[in-house]
């Protein structure tokens, strides 16, 4: 595991550290001599860069809002404008693809992973990551910072109750919700902004990795994280449209390489040992709280 002083020199997120040490405790080979396609890299090049300290060859780092202005720090880190799903660059030119944060802002999933088969090498891996999915209690995944006005999903800040969102359809049933919450003017149309934008794909959980199989020629390990919140009222009435998974898994994890039975099984065994260990690390939370409240 990669501690915060290996990359003290680099201006990173603390969920950048977390997801780099999930790939690199999944990956298991050495980095030395890799090439890299990040997607939806972030516009610092906090990854890339991270990358690069630990020894890859080169990191080719691809998003749409990446400007003329944009330029690579080092000369091993390449910046390209544009979406994953569907790039310039040759068949299997990449050891690995990594995108973190990127899922939920993918509106074509089976077309990045065909473009993900297409550019992985014969013995490639792909770790392609998201949160939080649309249908989860966050979904909305609200993340304005404006001088002065802040509104993010996952603090205080947030106007919606947990899956509220989901009965807000269209801009009028957002605009009144938050109108009657009294939020100023100038707000509230950079929330329906930012609600309303592609940015943010509106597509489930399961409909995301129903997509993401439609490709043939390849595994897709998938792994789903439940994030544990009070359900209300609105989990309540959401669960007569959605799946308790839709509602209460607010990330996802595909991991892709090239047709391997071996470690299909293998993976499949462990995944279903980690569910069990998630149901029992569960169950005891319920019980302590139950017990709290005697």
């Amino acid at each position: 595991m990669i501690n915060e002083e290996f990359f003290k020199d680099i201006n990173y997120k603390d969920y950048q550290l977390k997801l780099i040490n999930r790939f690199l405790k999944i990956y298991k080979k050495p980095l030395k001599d890799k090439i890299i396609l990040e997607i939806g890299s972030d516009l610092n090049l906090n990854v890339a860069k991270m990358f690069v300290k630990l020894g890859v060859k080169k990191v080719v780092c691809i998003n749409p809002r990446f400007n003329k202005n944009s330029t690579a720090p080092f000369s091993n880190i390449e910046i390209h404008k544009g979406y994953g799903e569907k790039t310039n660059f040759q068949d299997e030119s990449f050891d690995i693809i990594f995108g973190i944060a990127l899922l939920e802002h993918v509106l074509r999933v089976e077309e990045l992973i065909k473009e993900t088969k297409r550019l992985l090498k014969k013995d490639g891996f792909a770790f392609l990551q998201g949160n939080p999915l649309y249908t989860c209690h966050w979904g909305h995944h609200i993340w304005i910072e404006d001088k002065d006005f802040t509104c993010k999903f996952s603090e205080n800040t947030n106007p919606f109750k947990p899956w509220e969102h989901l009965f807000l359809k269209g801009e009028d049933a957002i605009r009144k919700n938050l109108e009657f919450k009294n939020i100023p003017q100038k707000q509230i149309d950079k929330i329906v902004a930012y609600m309303l934008s592609d940015d943010i794909s509106k597509i489930k959980g399961s409909d995301i990795l129903k997509e993401a199989k439609k490709v043939k020629g390849i595994n897709i390990y998938p792994v789903f994280q439940r994030a544990i919140y009070q359900r209300n009222d609105f989990y309540k009435k959401a669960r007569k449209i959605y799946t308790k998974k839709d509602l209460e898994f607010q990330e996802l994890v595909l991991m892709i390489e090239s047709k391997n039975i071996l470690k299909l099984i293998k993976f499949e065994f462990f995944e279903i040992l980690r569910k069990i260990k998630s149901k029992i690390r569960n169950t005891i939370k319920a019980v302590v709280n139950f017990c709290d409240t005697i």
